[in-house]
Formats: C-alpha cells, structure tokens, sequence
C-alpha cells in the first residue's frame, strides 16, 4: 500500500471565496500526477493507492487562523447541507471509471478534524466549546464527532449512490492517540463517538510515530515510545470494532544522525505481531 495525500483543495486556496476543488483526475500537489495516473502506476508494480482525500477544516500553520480571521468555505458543516453533492458524485465517477481498489479516508488524523468541529456553526475548538453535545444533532452525543461520523456517512452514501465498488474506506487517528499522558487526550474523541460503522467503514487506524525507548528525549512532539504511540489507540478500536487496522503514517523518528533499523526491528518484531489487527501499514522515513 502506497500512502498519500490529495486534499480538496490546495493549501494556497484555502481562504479563497471560490476555492476550486480538485478531482480525480487533476494534479496532486508538487507531484506533476494526477491520483488516478498514480494508482495505475501501482497497480502495474502490483501495489494498491490510499489517499487521504481530505475536507481541510484547519490551516494549522497560520496565525490568522487560530485568531479566526482566516476562514475556508470548505467546510464539514457545508458538506453536511450539500452545497459539495455534484463535486463528491464527481469523484466518485472518476474513480468508479478507474475500476480497481482506491483506499479512500475523508479526514487526516480524525480526531483533530473533529475537535474543531464544535458550536452551533461547527467552527468551534473542542476547547472552547461552551456546549459539547447540544448544538447539532443527538443532544446525548459530542457535536464535532457527530458531525464527522455524519460527514462520512453522506459522502459514503454518495459514493453508493453512483455505484462504485472499488473503494475501501479507512479512518485513522493521529499518533498517541487517546493515550492519557498525551497533551491532546480527551475522552469525547475516542471512536466510539465517531465511528460511523462497520457498514461504512472497512479499515480503520493511527499514525503512528515511535523513538528507541533508550532516548531520553523524542526529536519530534509527534513521537513516543510505541507503548504510547500506539498500544491506547489499539485497545480503544478494539473496544468498537474489530475491522483490521492500518498505520499508514508509521516510522522511526531519529535525528538524522542515529541508526534507527534497531527499533524499527524491535517494534516490527516484537510489538506487532503482540497487536494481531494491525494488518497493515505504510513504512515513513
């Protein structure tokens, strides 16, 4: 399984009045490639195309963002009134035509996308949210994972709509998910609130970014001993499901300088094969 990204729209027309949304068949960023061109470059390799095709709700890197003055019309609750219906049956035919398995997940690293995902416009941080559960739907049920699990469930019944078969779904979670020492643990996001169903759902998962245990310091914020990597996010799918798991983010944080084959051994040898849903996963470097 080849990994890779090709967001609805590109980063530079995130806050656009008239963000243009990309197809199938229209160049992935800095790739020269449109996706359905890759994947058939795949499949003659003999390998298989996941794509986070992603509903953007963040620009996580801007200032202006995170002070709400820069704000993107592509958004989850727009998606859920149908303002994107003809572009999603877009897709859907692009890829329908291919006629071969694209792994397909709607959101990168859910739980980010759906702590943003709160208030009555669902534009509001889990964190400054002065209602979790009763601004959208079931009020017994947290907004922003409602509002996720809902957006899947649309574009999924879009996608069946126009008939296409050859799509296996996947949702993952970022690295260190739920673990309890994690800055960002929060028990409204664990997947029991956005899980949208084995009816929709066919792989689901984590990144999962991991540093030798002997270290006494991680090179990245993103990384952790694999017991806090991964092990929290394993057992709280299991609690939900029990669809096979895929790490489509998934390496060996170093620091450029440090040999990093014997962790990567050690995880691959003696962690995974302890976690027997793991079915797959995508090596980063």
């Amino acid at each position: 399984i080849v990994f890779t990204f090709h967001d609805w729209i590109n980063d530079a027309d995130f806050a656009s009045k008239r963000p243009k949304l990309r197809s199938f068949n229209d160049d992935m960023e800095d790739k020269g490639i449109t996706p359905v061109q890759l994947a058939r470059q795949l499949e003659a390799q003999g390998s298989v195309l996941a794509v986070t095709w992603a509903i953007q709700c963040c620009d996580w890197g801007s200032t202006a963002w995170w002070f709400g003055m820069r704000k993107t019309k592509v958004t989850v609750p727009n998606l859920l009134k149908g303002e994107f219906d003809s572009y999603i049956r877009k897709v859907a035919q692009e890829i329908k035509a291919y006629d071969k398995p694209i792994m397909l997940a709607l959101f990168s690293e859910f739980n980010w996308q759906a702590a943003m995902m709160f208030g009555k416009k669902g534009t509001t941080r889990i964190s400054e949210a002065d209602d979790i559960c009763g601004k959208y739907g079931d009020k017994r049920w947290p907004d922003g994972p409602e509002r996720l699990r809902d957006a899947h469930r649309h574009v999924i019944d879009l996608f069946r709509a126009e008939g296409v078969k050859n799509v296996p779904w996947f949702l993952y979670a970022n690295s260190g998910y739920l673990d309890p020492k994690g800055s960002d643990y929060n028990v409204w996001l664990h997947p029991k609130f956005n899980y949208p169903g084995d009816d929709y759902i066919d792989w689901v998962g984590q990144s999962t970014y991991f540093i030798d245990p002997k270290w006494s310091t991680s090179p990245s914020e993103d990384a952790a001993v694999i017991e806090h990597a991964l092990s929290a996010g394993y057992a709280a799918w299991g609690e939900v499901t029990q669809r096979p798991l895929f790490l489509p983010e998934f390496a060996a944080v170093g620091d450029e300088k440090t040999d990093r084959s014997e962790v990567l051994s050690d995880v691959m040898t003696k962690v995974l094969p302890t976690m027997p849903r793991v079915k797959a996963l995508t090596l980063g470097d």
